[in-house]
């Protein structure tokens, strides 16, 4: 129960930080940067996919919470699938906050194309 709790309020937080992102501070966040290399380097828009990301993570951890008390032997692949989602959500999620910190130090706009 704690888990699911946790979760609901990780889904919350993150909706509403979206929220304020881009209904409060739209000009950090609109226009988008236009060829990738741009967004990896912009610190807003790696924020902004931290949260969905998070967003994700967090919705697949409470679908998963909720049916493992249902499971059996007919949804046991939708549970795995939900568990892989959660995984690879927090795989992408600790790349994103790496490459979060080094464009908040600066240091991805110091080195090279090859950094």
């Amino acid at each position: 129960m704690n888990e699911l709790i946790l979760e609901i309020s990780a889904l919350a937080i993150s909706l509403f930080c979206l929220w304020d992102c881009f209904a409060h501070r739209r000009k950090l966040y609109w226009p988008m940067p236009k060829t990738w290399e741009e967004r990896i380097r912009d610190q807003h828009f790696v924020y902004v996919m931290q949260l969905v990301t998070l967003s994700a993570s967090a919705f697949f951890s409470i679908l998963e919470a909720s049916l493992e008390r249902y499971a059996s032997t007919k949804n046991i692949g939708l549970l795995y699938f939900l568990g892989e989602g959660y995984f690879l959500a927090h795989v992408i999620m600790s790349f994103l906050f790496t490459l979060y910190i080094l464009n908040m130090s600066g240091a991805s706009k110091e080195h090279g194309r090859k950094f």
